[in-house]
């Protein structure tokens, strides 16, 4: 996998309101816009530990060395000093870095009320960043497989007959 470039991020932040990208250090890479809104003491940079403390599995610090590995897993997590718990999957979408895919954990108007947000914060399902996330991997696999065949074949190693 390719490093996630800043455009991937941006788009990963305004299609998924609750995301949090993690790099190597699991030091926040990105924020969701939602979490960017509401929580502006949450810090681009700070280490993920400062603002948030995963609730399940129990002990995991989510490192992404070794941590993660590429099968996507389950979590909860709640925000620091908050009364937000998030639920979702964790994956890895570069070589250092994690996706944590989050929705709100909310069951009653009251708990919505404690969180800080209204609800037109909370997100609709919306695959388009899967179909995006998708679409980017097989042009970069395809660009990967077209540079190993011109290599074979600078080699000599494969032809194609006409």
């Amino acid at each position: 996998m390719n490093k996630i470039n800043p455009e991937t991020i941006e788009l990963i932040e305004e299609l998924q309101p609750f995301s949090v990208l993690l790099n190597a250090d699991n030091a926040i890479a990105g924020l969701g816009r939602t979490l960017r809104r509401r929580y502006r003491h949450l810090q681009v940079g700070a280490l993920f530990s400062e603002y948030f403390e995963v609730l399940n599995p129990k002990g995991d610090g989510l490192t992404v060395h070794p941590g993660l590995g590429d099968e996507p897993r389950f979590l909860m997590i709640r925000l620091r000093e908050k009364e937000l718990r998030l639920r979702g999957g964790a994956r890895r979408v570069g070589p250092d870095t994690i996706l944590l895919e989050l929705s709100p954990a909310i069951s009653s108007d009251a708990e919505l009320g404690k969180t800080g947000l209204k609800y037109d914060d909370l997100p609709l399902y919306d695959n388009t960043l899967d179909l995006v996330i998708s679409l980017r991997a097989h042009r970069d696999a395809l660009n990967r497989s077209e540079e190993h065949t011109s290599e074979l074949q600078s080699r000599g190693l494969i032809s194609y007959a006409v």
